[in-house]
């Protein structure tokens, strides 16, 4: 989309063209439920700031405490830096484990090629 409203909402097409009605319905449609899921997440989370689950914590102590955590990190070496190589022992690395059970509930596994690959699952 190339233009929004004031309200977010688009109102042409890239290339510069209105957008169809059916188009249109269909956004208007999408755009109003998720409209309806912010509110709706946002009323919870003042309803919990209202509960004492707030954090009191001023932007300067949020500042200072990201800084400490900067210092810690470990500093990247370039590729340069490194005399040797180092080989490592994949082992079963390369391999995907599976484990029986629900925990929790679905999870849901993806693999997409987009090339001419061949996957191939060992159990």
């Amino acid at each position: 989309y190339s233009a929004f409203n004031e309200g977010g909402f688009p109102s042409l097409l890239a290339d510069g063209s209105d957008i169809p009605k059916s188009q249109v319905k269909k956004l208007t449609k999408i755009f109003n439920a998720q409209e309806r899921k912010w509110k709706a997440a946002e009323k919870e989370g003042k309803d919990c700031n209202n509960k004492e689950h707030h954090i009191n914590e001023d932007s300067t102590e949020i500042i200072s405490k990201n800084h400490v955590r900067e210092e810690r990190r470990p500093s990247a070496t370039s590729a340069t830096t490194i005399d040797s190589e180092i080989i490592v022992d994949e082992g079963d690395l390369g391999r995907l484990h599976m484990a029986n059970g629900t925990f929790g509930g679905r999870q849901g596994w993806e693999m997409m090629s987009t090339g001419p690959f061949t996957h191939q699952l060992v159990f």
